[in-house]
C-alpha cells in the first residue's frame, strides 16, 4: 500500500471518528436532558394526582364528620380517581399488598413487588418517589410509584407516562446523524484524497529521484519545491547525489590515472629491457665480436640500464612522497639555495649550465628532504631544457601570506598543451629527446605531489622558445593535516 494510501484512510478514519463520537454525544445528551425533564414532569404529575387524591378523602371525612373513613370508602375513592383519570393521557393505578385496586390507562403491565425492587428513589417536596423506564414492545413508558398511606393502610400508587415519542425522536436524530456522517465521509474523502496527493506529491518526486540516483543517475538534480521541509530535502538528496557524483569520477579518475601509470610503466620499461636483451644476446651468441663492436653493445646496455635505474629511482621517490608525511621545520631560504648549488654544480657542470640564486633571507617552513628533492627536479629538468652556456635562477619573494619558489630556465619552453599535461606521470612532449636525457617524465609528477603535501600552489608558466618558470607558492603556516591524495 502506498504511503498516501495509508495517511488517506487514517486521517479519514480519524475524521469520520470524531464525527462520529461527536454527534452520538450531543444526541446522547440532548436525550438525557429530555428525559431528565420528563421525569420531572411525570413526578410532578404524580405529586399532584396523589395530592389530589388526599383532598378527595380529606373532603369525603369532612362531610360524613367522622375523623374516619368507613369500611370500603377508601378503595371507593381511588376507583374514583382511577375513573376520572381515564379520560386523561396519563396511566394510573393503585395496589395493595400486591392487589391492584384500582387502575386506568396502563398500556404495560404494572408488577407491584418486582417493579418497586427496580425503580430509582427520587425525592419531591420531600416526598419519596420511584422512577423506572419500561420498555413495552417498541414503547417506553416512565413509571412512578409512591405510597399512599390511608387510615392506617399502605397503598402503593403508580403513574405511568408515555415516552415513545423521545426514543423515536433520538433513533430519528441518530439516522440523520448517520446519513450525514455518510456525506461527510464522502466529501472528506474526496477532500483528503486530493490534499494529501498534493501534500505528498513532492514527496513521490523526491522518492523517485532517489531511486534514479540509486540507479546511478547521479547527475540527476531535484527540483526545490514545496514546503519548506521538503525543500531542505531536496537540497539535502542534491547535495549527496552532487558529493556521490564528484566521489565516482573522482575514483574513475583514480582508476583511470592507476591504469594509464601502469601503460606508462610498462611501456617505458619494454624499450630498454628489448635493447638489453637483444644485445646482451648479440654479445653471447656471436662468436667473433670486435672491439668496437662490443664497445658500441656494452655502451647500449650501460645507457639503456641508466635508464632504468632513472626510472626506478624516480618511482621510488614518487612513491616515498605519497605515503610520507612531512617534518616540518624552519628552512633559510638562502642556505637552502647555496646547498642546492653546491649539490647540482658537477651535473650542470657537464651539461655547461649555470645555477643562479636571490633571496633576502626569507623563511620558509617545509620538509627540508622533500624540498630539496622537488627544487632537484625542477632545476635538473630546467637544466635538461636548457642549452649549454645559459643559466637556470632559482628565487624566493614573499607574497601575500605565501613565501613563492620559482625555478626560471631561458630554454625551449613549452606550448599550453604541454603545461596543462606537465604533471602527469610520465608524460613527455618530446618522448626521443627526454628518453636522450634520461628523463622519465616523473619529475614535474613528483614536483606536484610533494607542493600537495605541503599545501602549496605549483603554476607553470613557458612559451615556445622562451623558457619556463615554475612557480611553487607556500603557505607560511603549514597545515595542520598534510593534504593527502590517491597515489597513481
Amino acid at each position: 500500500m502506498k504511503l498516501w494510501h495509508k495517511v488517506f484512510l487514517c486521517t479519514l478514519a480519524l475524521a469520520v471518528l470524531a464525527v462520529f463520537c461527536t454527534s452520538q454525544l450531543l444526541i446522547q445528551q440532548e436525550f438525557s436532558r429530555t428525559v431528565s425533564a420528563e421525569t420531572d414532569r411525570s413526578l410532578t404529575e404524580h405529586s399532584f394526582f396523589s395530592a389530589g387524591i388526599f383532598s378527595k378523602l380529606n373532603y369525603r371525612k369532612a362531610g360524613s364528620g367522622q375523623p374516619f373513613l368507613g369500611d370500603g370508602e377508601a378503595e371507593s375513592i381511588l376507583v374514583q380517581a382511577a375513573a376520572d383519570q381515564a379520560g386523561g393521557k396519563g396511566g394510573m393505578a393503585v395496589y395493595r399488598d400486591g392487589v391492584r385496586i384500582a387502575s386506568a390507562n396502563t398500556p404495560i403491565e404494572l408488577r407491584s413487588g418486582s417493579l418497586l425492587e427496580s425503580m430509582e428513589q427520587k425525592t419531591l417536596n420531600g416526598e419519596e418517589c420511584r422512577t423506572v423506564i419500561e420498555k413495552d414492545g417498541d414503547r417506553y413508558h416512565i413509571v412512578t410509584a409512591s405510597l399512599l398511606p390511608i387510615e392506617g393502610e399502605e397503598y402503593e400508587l403508580f403513574t405511568v407516562r408515555e415516552l415513545t415519542g423521545i426514543y423515536r425522536a433520538r433513533e430519528q436524530e441518530t439516522r440523520y446523524a448517520q446519513g450525514f456522517l455518510l456525506l461527510f465521509s464522502l466529501v472528506m474523502a474526496a477532500v483528503l484524497s486530493l490534499v494529501i496527493r498534493r501534500l505528498l506529491s513532492p514527496l513521490g518526486r523526491v522518492n523517485r529521484g532517489i531511486g534514479q540516483i540509486a540507479r546511478g543517475e547521479y547527475g540527476l538534480r531535484l527540483q526545490e519545491s514545496g514546503s519548506r521541509e521538503f525543500r531542505e530535502l531536496s537540497q539535502n538528496v542534491n547535495t549527496m547525489a552532487r558529493s556521490v557524483e564528484e566521489n565516482v569520477e573522482r575514483i574513475q579518475g583514480i582508476a583511470d590515472s592507476r591504469k594509464q601509470f601502469i601503460d606508462n610503466l610498462a611501456h617505458e620499461m619494454k624499450t630498454p629491457l628489448t635493447s638489453i636483451l637483444g644485445f646482451a644476446d648479440l654479445l653471447r651468441i656471436k662468436r667473433t665480436v670486435s672491439d668496437k663492436q662490443r664497445r658500441e653493445y656494452s655502451g647500449v646496455v650501460v645507457e639503456e640500464a641508466k635508464r632504468l635505474q632513472a626510472l626506478s629511482g624516480k618511482l621510488m621517490e614518487l612513491a616515498v612522497a605519497n605515503h610520507a608525511k612531512p617534518d616540518y621545520a624552519e628552512l633559510n631560504v638562502d642556505l637552502l639555495f647555496r646547498e642546492m648549488g653546491l649539490t647540482m654544480a658537477p651535473l650542470l657542470a657537464r651539461r655547461g649550465i649555470r645555477l643562479l640564486w636571490e633571496a633576502s633571507g626569507e623563511k620558509l617552513t617545509a620538509d627540508r628532504e622533500l624540498v630539496k628533492s622537488l627544487l632537484y627536479n625542477l632545476v635538473d629538468n630546467a637544466a635538461k631544457a636548457s642549452k649549454e652556456g645559459e643559466e637556470v635562477l632559482l628565487s624566493c619573494v614573499k607574497g601575500e601570506g605565501t613565501v613563492i619558489l620559482s625555478v626560471s630556465d631561458w630554454g625551449i619552453g613549452m606550448d599550453e598543451k604541454t603545461v596543462r599535461r606537465a604533471t602527469e606521470a610520465f608524460y613527455m612532449a618530446d618522448k626521443s629527446r627526454s628518453r636522450k636525457n634520461g628523463g622519465a617524465g616523473l619529475g614535474l609528477a613528483l614536483c606536484a605531489r610533494i607542493a600537495e603535501m605541503h599545501g602549496a600552489q605549483l603554476r607553470i608558466k613557458s612559451a615556445p622558445g622562451q623558457g619556463t618558470t615554475v612557480f611553487l607558492a607556500f603557505p607560511e603556516t603549514p597545515p595542520a593535516e598534510p593534504e593527502g591524495g590517491e597515489s597513481t
